[in-house]
């Protein structure tokens, strides 16, 4: 009895437990769910907050901002232009106790009176708007009549106001050119154009304090400048070429006054080249 008991033992115990029919759940699904209820948490969360937290806690009080304006230079703002920078920077600064400060700077500039703006919080409810004036010298062709400020900058519209010095053309009025603008809205040019119309604004200044009229200042890509001066029945055309240009119009002077002392005037006169005066005149 004894040995058939142990056989059997021993037989029982090299017997495998049956599995049960149903399968457990993979083990990547309980992290998955845990993921999943997590995110679900957060979003509904965030959506709560925003709902109604900003009810209960409302952003604070309404600022009514006091504006003022410093202008750089030697140069004042008149009255009504000064009232319409503080109008354009107020209503653009918003109410709330952090002003919109590049807003109100980059609405001002679009004004195109300006090289600079910075608008800068001083106090709680106080903004100050540093502006630095664009003074226009002359109208340029480009994608339209344009104004040149002193310092080079080509912006706004001269179309709906007289130019206050000549008429600038052949160095941007290609046709169908397009030029992007600058943060200060100017155009931005090439190295190229710009050294040309800085040249443009030497030429003017330059004829200017020698005492010439000059109506348009053209610039042709191989041969240079050429200014129009108004005569007593109809303009003449003087060709300068590149800069420096102090000398050439120190000649022209001399020209000038040789032809008037014999009664003639000037039909055309070439001083683009080294050394040589090329004058085309006639009888006044």
């Amino acid at each position: 009895m004894t040995a058939k008991r142990r056989k059997s033992g021993s037989v029982l115990s090299r017997q495998k437990p049956r599995r049960s029919g149903k399968r457990g759940l993979p083990i990547w699904v309980k992290p998955l769910f845990v993921v999943c209820a997590a995110l679900a948490l957060v979003l509904t969360g965030r959506y709560l907050w925003k709902r109604h937290v900003p009810r209960l806690f409302p952003a604070g009080e309404l600022v009514d901002w006091k504006v003022q304006l410093k202008v750089g230079g030697e140069t004042a703002l008149d009255e009504r232009l000064a009232d319409k920078v503080l109008e354009v920077a107020r209503d653009n600064l918003g109410k709330q106790q952090t002003p919109k400060l590049d807003k109100a700077a980059d609405a001002v500039l679009k004004l195109d009176l300006f090289s600079r703006v910075h608008v800068l919080q001083r106090s709680k409810d106080e903004v100050v708007v540093n502006v630095r004036l664009r003074h226009p010298l002359l109208c340029i062709e480009a994608d339209k009549r344009r104004l040149v400020s002193e310092d080079g900058d080509v912006y706004g519209s001269a179309d709906d106001q007289p130019c206050p010095g000549p008429i600038v053309t052949g160095i941007l009025d290609a046709p169908g050119l397009r030029y992007a603008t600058r943060g200060d809205h100017a155009l931005a040019l090439t190295k190229e154009d710009q050294t040309l119309v800085r040249e443009a604004i030497d030429l003017w200044k330059g004829a200017r304090e020698k005492g010439y009229a000059v109506s348009v200042v053209d610039f042709k890509r191989h041969r240079g400048f050429a200014v129009t001066m108004p005569a007593a029945s109809e303009g003449f055309e003087v060709a300068l070429g590149r800069a420096p240009f102090d000398t050439k119009l120190s000649k022209l002077r001399d020209i000038l006054d040789k032809l008037a002392a014999k009664g003639e005037q000037a039909v055309r006169i070439e001083l683009d080249y080294h050394g040589k005066a090329f004058i085309k005149s006639k009888k006044m």
